[in-house]
């Protein structure tokens, strides 16, 4: 099934590729020569126009079409995959697309890949969703349509797999990679029946001309390196200015269209994707130092603007654009310097274009794969290598954000092997599992088993024997089997159950829990006391580990705001002072609600081992706690004292009641 999933995403990504580039081309057509006709009147000057037009379409697009309360692009497919099964706004995805098609065939500085992987995200989520698959399978058919997306985009489908398991999936897991591989090559075909079979760029012959070379290549991946990082940081650095800027936010894609429309007149290669540009360089022409690193500079720019200001495009191929200017300036340089022992500035070129690409986006297989499926010369292979390495070690060192991980930090998201580790890791299975689980005896028979499932509506449940404890745990699919059989009297629940449980402990943290269920393929998982693994304490499902994780968000937005409070208390004289609860404290064994707190004191946090909470009146204060409090000075000596061994009744009844908020 999943098999020819992929195949039809495959097939409807590959076709959504060509709509999506015959959009930008025409687009283009209509307003650079068209335009260019009816603009008569400004002269030259008409390019200026063009891009603030775009800007204006997108804005109106944004406003309705757009939600701001989530990542976008790229890093929000990366985001739904790794924390919400693959769930997409696939209705919001087509609006961005249409969005990149405005912006670029206007002018706008972007890349159309990042688009191409909304697409196939758009038809996975969508196929996903519409056939009610589980979450793990959602996501592997948006992986599968990210694959075909960068497949259809550059027709290299090798790349577009490795972009799917390095960036989107963040992991290589077996049960994706079947379905990933066939929609990238289904959709390489459908690229090679509507366009032809080249690759994105005419590459001219490469060869290594001496391994003296390799000195030079190791000297620009360092080059490579540091201009990943300018790029990760001007993207961050635009969009915070225009995030600032004091504009309606419809009207702040048109100002960014402005900016570059100025910058565009001036140097034109900067408009759009920039594919031409790469193109007349690889075969020799213009092949001028200066200019090169002043159209690095430029396009940097451009893109920032561009994409910071609410334009909708990609950062992948700007990074490609970066480094093929930035190693054609470098390979001019050396080779006129040392014309014997160095190949033609072209080589540089190709090597530039993965070397900057895996700096900034921190996928270096990904990388060497995709320049080597658009050489297909193996030649290549050992110069590229050396310089994208030594790029993606010293981006890493210098910056520890990718273009994609950028726009999640922002988000408070810290993506690491698809787990959000900022929030997961604090996050433990007991704080997120529900308590009443509903068990099955292994001596029922089929029929009750058949009537539970009915009337509970789960997929599955735990088997328990005689004693209660943890026997096996039986599925949906167990039964069915056995009802295609016909066979089901004198059968009980112990004859098609299974004995292998994965099960999960209360202390784990839910991220190792959720890899459990990927691992298997499967929606919940009993949860057992560790000390005694046959008794089941509770069971956790998909949608549990997502709604605590969102509780958890605004649990940390909670900290955050407390925090902000206590900077503004401080400025008051107010005290921050952290409390141990100690086994003899008058506060040790009870809820909060039950404690008489003084006056202008505010609970911020409690800390419990390695976690962190929000306090609540129902929480109760154990030995060995941490409890951070606010507190004016002269309550300050009252609260300690709850926390110490009490010396008479006396001094807690002079305690007076205050409100915790």
């Amino acid at each position: 099934m999943m098999l020819t999933l992929a195949i039809l995403v495959g097939l409807l990504t590959g076709g959504g590729e060509y709509l999506f580039h015959k959009g930008i081309h025409e687009l283009g057509i209509l307003f650079f020569v068209d335009g260019k006709e009816i603009l008569h009147f400004l002269g030259p000057f008409y390019v200026v126009i063009l891009p603030v037009v775009g800007g204006l379409g997108v804005g109106i697009i944004a406003h309705f079409a757009f939600s701001h309360d989530r990542p976008h692009g790229v890093a929000g497919i990366m985001e739904a995959v790794a924390l919400r099964g693959g769930r997409l706004p696939a209705g919001e995805l087509i609006c961005r697309v249409i969005g990149s098609v405005l912006t670029i065939g206007t002018g706008g500085s972007a890349g159309p890949e990042d688009p191409s992987v909304q697409i196939g995200a758009a038809v996975g989520t969508s196929i996903g969703q519409g056939l009610k698959l589980s979450d793990e399978r959602i996501r592997g058919l948006v992986a599968s349509g990210a694959a075909a997306g960068i497949s259809a985009a550059f027709n290299a489908p090798i790349a577009g797999v490795f972009f799917a398991l390095e960036i989107i999936l963040g992991e290589v897991t077996g049960a994706a990679v079947g379905t990933i591989i066939v929609a990238a090559v289904v959709s390489a075909l459908v690229t090679h029946a509507l366009v032809g079979p080249q690759p994105a760029f005419m590459v001219p012959p490469y060869s290594l001309i001496s391994y003296w070379e390799l000195v030079f290549y190791l000297a620009f991946g360092v080059l490579a390196g540091l201009a990943s990082v300018l790029y990760i940081k001007s993207l961050k650095w635009c969009g915070e200015f225009f995030s600032n800027l004091k504009v309606n936010s419809l009207l702040k894609p048109a100002v960014g269209g402005l900016i570059v429309g100025l910058t565009g007149f001036f140097t034109p290669e900067i408009f759009g994707v920039g594919y031409s540009a790469i193109e007349t360089i690889l075969q020799g022409q213009n092949l001028i130092a200066w200019s090169l690193f002043l159209l690095v500079a430029t396009k940097m720019f451009a893109t920032s603007v561009t994409l910071g200001s609410g334009g909708q495009g990609g950062m992948f191929a700007p990074a490609l654009f970066l480094g093929a200017m930035l190693g054609g300036g470098f390979g001019v340089i050396v080779h006129g310097l040392f014309p014997h022992i160095t190949a033609n500035p072209q080589a540089y070129i190709l090597v530039g274009m993965a070397a900057v690409l895996a700096g900034a986006v921190r996928a270096p297989i990904t990388a060497v794969l995709l320049l080597f499926e658009m050489t297909q010369d193996y030649r290549i292979i050992l110069p590229l290598m050396f310089a994208v390495v030594i790029s993606t070690f010293l981006s890493e060192h210098w910056h520890r954000h990718s273009v994609y991980s950028q726009v999640l930090d922002k988000w408070g998201i810290n993506l690491e092997g698809g787990h959000d580790l900022n929030v997961m890791q604090g996050l433990l299975v007991g704080e997120a599992m529900a308590t009443g689980v509903i068990t099955v005896n292994k001596d029922i028979s089929l029929a009750e088993l058949q009537r539970m499932f009915i009337t509970h509506h789960h997929h599955g449940f735990p088997v328990i024997d005689e004693k209660g404890e943890l026997w096996g745990i039986v599925s949906i699919q167990d039964l069915e089997k056995e009802l295609q059989k016909g066979n089901l009297e004198n059968k009980k629940v112990a004859d098609i159950a299974t004995r292998s449980v994965v099960v999960t402990y209360p202390d784990e943290p839910v991220w190792v829990a959720l890899k459990k269920m990927g691992t298997r393929d499967i929606g919940r998982l009993p949860v057992v006391d560790r000390k005694n693994p046959k008794r089941i304490v509770g069971i956790i499902a998909r949608n549990d580990i997502i709604h605590s994780y969102q509780r958890a968000m605004l649990r940390r937005q909670e900290i955050q705001r407390r925090a902000e409070r206590w900077r503004l208390g401080h400025l008051t004289g107010m005290e921050c002072i952290e409390l141990k609860v100690s086994p003899a404290s008058r506060v040790a064994g009870k809820h909060i609600k039950e404690i008489k707190w003084p006056l202008n004191s505010l609970l911020i946090s409690i800390r419990q081992g390695h976690s962190q909470k929000l306090p609540h009146g129902n929480d109760k204060l154990n030995p060995g706690d941490i409890v951070i409090a606010l507190v004016e000075s002269e309550s300050a000596d009252r609260l300690r004292e709850l926390f110490e061994p009490a010396k008479s009744e006396r001094k807690i009844q002079e305690t007076l009641p205050g409100e915790i908020t």
